[in-house]
């Protein structure tokens, strides 16, 4: 029984209330000028009163971080994490204001032209998430709680924000009590983003009920999919960090005032997850229940044709309908809800081009000699290229060495031993790097040389999705491109800000006290050290292939769903083979390379992590940390790309399902069918013998595993 029944078009209207007033609801795009310039105007204001607050709580985070006080500090960072969440929901509804537009103003049109049944079933998905209205209430509540803070606390303004000015006068803490109280409100109301991305799943889930085989459901599932998954992710962390900050409040005695408030703001952070998860949940379900639908109709009466039909929608059928939430956290359901008790981007300010992208990463490797020559280069070039590989090697060498001299000579002093060791992990893996590349030399040439044509090709189609991923992932490779130089920089400096008297603790069987053998030794090792900053950009090199097989199963998905003739069918079942076997031998050239990274990686952080928490000076602490980071980053920068591979590999089947298959004669259906069950085995990357494969889900169970690492050694070291 429902204490509450809401309409669907009330929900919309009531959404469209909640939205208007933190500046979240999209609008129409038949709305005014004046109706525009009001939206722009309230969403820059609402964006600068929450950025002005966050800034104070920020300032209260590092007041109360110098206080050493952990219990005291959780409650402005609990109000930090939730203000964040508010401020990401105005950014991301902002930039996908167009696509919001498009699929609201989808849900309204059905709604509003749906019959008794359709609109008893949308009803029936609605009254589902009645329960979800106590998250309003419990939002609105936690409002009021640290609404009413000033009159039974010491605090001037609600919440534990901190400003840099006094607060005593009336003329200044009025202003600032009226901001926080809008902000609050706000902040309360922002729910209403979870309720659209829930009504969006429901919309999808009640299409799929009613209209069963029809096609045109593929179309909504992927616009809603693709909208909705950075907005999940958002709120999943920062209601994650809510919960657990506010949790940390409530073991703590403190008074029941302040209990009360955290009581209601984390029982607020369930509730957003669980109001998405329900939906999410039961459009998996419905989307499963085709292939019953299926077999249940009368498909023996005309077996020559309806039963391949049949059979495809029952293939299909196979592979739910799951929202992701890009990859680091599980797919999205009432498990993954239980449990815890990917798209568009952000637009981009600067194009660049393929060829300036295949030039910038040539640069980056420079000092490896890993990107090979062109097969259409002249012998002097080659000659030239083997002589700079040999002589780049054997420059590496010369210090790995020496290194592992180090390593021996001070194994009874454990801190100076375990810096001699990550630094001879990095060494070692630009030597195993350098190796392997040469050895599968002639294959990395055929790949990058039709990658570098591919890039230069004329068609406008295949060029806009290049640019779609050079657009994806070109922030992070520069930045991870700069902090693999910048770590280099700093550990090359290191000298001038510590004892030591070279960049590493490398051991030589001489004297290196005087000119110029003291210069050589510093000059050597600083090239060492922008040699392995050179080699960890090679995982740079190794992911854009895979972005490059990545798109090229994109391309294909378009053709496939687009074809009109049988001969461009088989075209298309022709490029799927050659693509298969284009990313096989991908995998194969770039496997090695891949457990290379993982296995250096991994004991380099495990012996920088030793000097991370031992008693060590902040300068000696700083370039440990870096290393850290960057060998975090190195794993991402593959991990990827490897997991776009997976999907878009995958998601051929369902192209092959969305295309103008019903049109087509029996044996073009089978050549589909095959097609779609080789699709289910999707490309992917097993590094070594384990089971999971290499992609954003093992680089997050990395990431769990090190965090773990750094809790357990800093505890163990706490107590000697």
């Amino acid at each position: 029984m429902v204490l509450l029944r809401i309409k669907p078009n009330q929900m919309l209207r009531l959404l469209n209330l909640t939205g208007n007033f933190t500046s979240t609801w999209p609008g129409s795009r038949k709305a005014g000028r004046f109706e525009m310039v009001l939206r722009e105007v309230g969403w820059i204001l609402g964006m600068l009163n929450a950025i002005l607050i966050l800034l104070a709580l920020f300032y209260a985070d590092y007041y109360y971080i110098n206080g050493k006080d952990i219990v005291t500090l959780m409650k402005p960072l609990c109000e930090t994490a939730t203000l964040i969440d508010v401020i990401l929901a105005l950014i991301l509804c902002r930039f996908e204001r167009t696509s919001l537009q498009k699929l609201m103003e989808e849900v309204k049109e059905f709604i509003k032209n749906c019959n008794t049944e359709e609109e008893a079933i949308m009803q029936k998905y609605i009254d589902y998430s009645s329960i979800s209205t106590t998250m309003a209430a419990s939002n609105v509540a936690a409002a009021i709680a640290f609404s009413f803070t000033p009159f039974f606390t010491e605090n001037d303004v609600p919440g534990d924000a901190m400003f840099p000015f006094d607060l005593k006068s009336l003329f200044v803490k009025i202003p600032i009590y009226f901001l926080d109280i809008i902000l609050l409100f706000q902040t309360a109301l922002c729910v209403c983003v979870d309720f659209m991305i829930a009504m969006l799943m429901w919309y999808s889930a009640t299409k799929l009920e009613i209209l069963g085989l029809k096609l045109e459901n593929a179309a909504d599932k992927y616009k809603i999919k693709d909208f909705i998954q950075t907005l999940l992710f958002k709120t999943n962390v920062t209601m994650g960090a809510t919960a657990i900050g506010a949790t940390f409040s409530l073991l703590h005695h403190e008074p029941i005032n302040v209990e009360l408030q955290f009581i209601c703001m984390m029982i607020a952070s369930y509730q957003r997850l669980y109001v998405t998860a329900l939906p999410a949940d039961n459009l998996k379900e419905t989307s499963m229940k085709l292939a019953t639908s299926a077999y249940n109709s009368k498909w023996f009466e005309d077996p020559s044709k309806m039963a391949i039909d049949v059979h495809i929608i029952i293939l299909r059928s196979q592979k739910p309908v799951l929202i992701s939430m890009g990859g680091l956290l599980p797919n999205l359901t009432l498990e993954y809800y239980a449990n815890t008790l990917e798209e568009e981007e952000f637009k981009t300010m600067i194009k660049i081009s393929a060829e300036r992208a295949i030039l910038f990463l040539k640069a980056s490797v420079s000092l490896t000699a890993c990107w090979p020559p062109s097969p259409k280069a002249t012998r002097s070039h080659i000659i030239l290229f083997e002589l700079s590989w040999y002589l780049l090697f054997a420059n590496a060498l010369f210090l790995l060495f020496p290194l592992i001299y180090a390593i021996y000579e001070n194994r009874t002093n454990s801190i100076i031993m375990t810096k001699s060791i990550c630094l001879f992990c990095a060494v070692a893996q630009i030597t195993f790097k350098m190796i392997l590349c040469r050895r599968e030399r002639s294959r990395f040439q055929s790949l990058l040389f039709d990658l570098e044509k591919s890039c230069k090709t004329k068609s406008s189609q295949e060029k806009a999705v290049f640019e779609r991923y050079i657009d994806k992932c070109k922030y992070i490779h520069l930045l991870y491109t700069s902090l693999c130089y910048l770590t280099a920089i700093i550990v090359i400096c290191s000298p001038l800000y510590t004892y030591q008297r070279f960049p590493t603790n490398a051991k030589y069987p001489f004297s290196v006290d005087h000119s110029p053998i003291r210069e050589i030794i510093f000059l050597h090792q600083t090239l060492v050290g922008l040699q392995v900053s050179s080699g960890m950009c090679i995982d740079c090199e190794l992911a854009a292939l895979l972005w490059y097989v990545g798109a090229k199963f994109e391309v294909l998905s378009k053709d496939i769903r687009e074809f009109r003739k049988v001969t461009e069918l088989n075209a298309c079942l022709k490029r799927h083979q050659e693509i298969l076997r284009y990313a096989a031998e991908t995998k194969d050239v770039i496997l090695h390379l891949v457990l290379t990274t993982t296995l250096t990686t991994t004991f380099g952080t495990i012996f920088a992590g030793l000097n991370i928490v031992d008693q060590q000076s902040m300068a000696v602490k700083i370039q440990y940390v870096f290393i850290v980071c960057v060998a975090s980053t190195e794993l991402l920068i593959s991990a990827w790309p490897a997991d776009n591979l997976i999907n878009t590999s995958s998601n051929i089947s369902w192209d092959v399902y969305n295309s103008n298959w019903l049109k087509t004669n029996p044996c073009t259906r089978r050549n589909l069918v095959q097609c779609i069950m080789r699709s289910q085995k999707f490309e992917s990357i097993h590094v070594g013998k384990l089971k999971m494969p290499f992609c954003l889900q093992y680089y997050a169970s990395y990431l769990t595993s090190s965090f773990s690492y750094f809790t357990t050694l800093r505890a163990v070291l706490g107590k000697e």
